[in-house]
């Protein structure tokens, strides 16, 4: 069995463009429209310029300019998810999981049930070794949504982080069975079948 490391994450990003509000940006920068499940949650308007430009750094590949402007946003406009989860995002960008953490964990504590903060998180938490705690956040982010395609992929990761091989491909077949691939145009997820699963 081949030993791979994969490193998907499907971070939801709230856009400021025209997007449909459920619209998710995949790791790549694409916009992928999801109308399955309302699974990124907008709080905020025209009016709430700071965090439309902090999410434009963002999208513009400048994490620690957007962390600075969301910290400025979060000042002027108090909590929102917004903020929290696209801060969070920056954080696990420059490779800062603990700050990620924390940001995610506000989410999670205004909306218990946020399924992209419960991904985030988990990922972050197994990117720092906490393993019991992603598997407990990626577990839980199905149980909320069974039938996103992203969580599987993103469990089957994490299962191949910890050697658990068949735990990992059980949950990349699913990730495919629920239309990954056509929902995100990433190959991924039979990526992991070919070269894991066999």
């Amino acid at each position: 069995m081949k030993t791979i490391i994969y490193s998907f994450i499907l971070l939801a990003f709230i856009n400021c463009n025209g997007q449909n509000k459920n619209d998710i940006v995949g790791k790549d920068g694409k916009v992928y429209h999801n109308d399955k499940t309302e699974m990124i949650i907008r709080d905020y308007d025209n009016t709430n310029t700071l965090i439309i430009e902090a999410i434009e750094l963002r999208k513009s590949n400048k994490p620690l300019e957007a962390i600075d402007k969301f910290n400025l946003a979060e000042k002027e406009y108090g909590q929102k998810l917004s903020i929290y989860l696209n801060r969070g995002v920056c954080y696990d960008q420059i490779n800062k999981r603990e700050e990620a953490i924390v940001d995610y964990t506000k989410c999670l504590e205004m909306k218990s049930d946020y399924y992209v903060a419960l991904q985030n998180r988990g990922l972050a938490y197994m990117n720092i070794g906490e393993n019991d705690r992603a598997s407990e956040d990626l577990n839980k982010a199905i149980k909320i949504n069974t039938s996103e395609p992203s969580g599987y992929l993103n469990l089957a990761i994490f299962y191949h982080s910890i050697s658990k091989f068949d735990e990992c491909c059980a949950n990349a077949k699913k990730s495919v069975e629920l239309g990954f691939i056509e929902k995100y145009h990433n190959e991924m997820p039979q990526r992991i079948i070919d070269e894991v699963c066999k």
